[in-house]
């Protein structure tokens, strides 16, 4: 989006919660019950811009490349408060922020006390979350699980949700649930976990997630 874009924000916004209705509906099976293995998936740590376009000083848990910021629900011609309570998201979402094209955050989990397990070969990994953007543009998140062993070298396949572009949303500002499922490499000592927002037009980087969740099971 553009800065001019934001008087016509708040009609997409009001009816974005539409969309999330249809992406929950969407999911199948059950929400996974173990451990969430990652720091502030909700992004209810820290601060939050009240307004959108300022850029929070750090995003704890995470390490920031760009301008990528967490916002508040509610903030005027964000995603409000109704989106908040359909994704059960709190007060705060991730987002891609102002005037970079593109942006990031990344995690690494250690998984070394799940070691029996992994090498057991019988371990899967689960990542899920809601992605989103705004409106009728294509700007979106991807988040992405790249599996590490001892010395750091990748094993496997890596996990992916998104993007969730705006035909997905049905040209409508929200977020749509979505789940991902694999097989965990033996040797596995790390889990690198990355949120890329990209921006398609305007200056706004709206690629939107919340509810960021990497459990390990059977």
């Amino acid at each position: 989006m553009t800065w001019t874009d934001r008087g016509h924000r708040a009609a997409f916004a009001a009816i974005g919660i539409a969309v999330v209705a249809l992406g929950m509906s969407l999911t199948a099976g059950a929400q996974s019950t173990a451990k969430n293995l990652i720091v502030n998936g909700n992004a209810e740590q820290g601060a939050a811009s009240p307004n959108g376009y300022d850029v929070v000083p750090e995003v704890p848990g995470w390490k920031r490349r760009g301008g990528f910021t967490v916002v508040e629900y509610g903030a005027s011609d964000f995603p409000g408060t109704q989106t908040s309570t359909a994704v059960h998201g709190g007060a705060k979402f991730f987002a891609g922020g102002p005037g970079n094209a593109s942006s990031a955050v990344t995690q690494t989990i250690s998984v070394a006390s799940q070691k029996q397990l992994i090498d057991s070969g019988k371990a899967k990994g689960t990542l899920s979350g809601y992605l989103g953007g705004y409106g009728g543009q294509d700007d979106s998140l991807i988040a992405t699980a790249v599996f590490l062993g001892q010395s750091g070298a990748r094993l496997g396949t890596m996990l992916k949700l998104g993007p969730v572009g705006s035909a997905a949303r049905k040209l409508q500002t929200g977020m749509i649930r979505q789940t991902v499922a694999g097989s965990i490499p033996k040797g596995t000592r790390t889990i690198r976990v990355t949120l890329s927002a990209n921006r398609t037009s305007g200056s706004y980087n709206d690629g939107y997630a919340d509810n960021l969740s990497l459990t390990i099971g059977r």
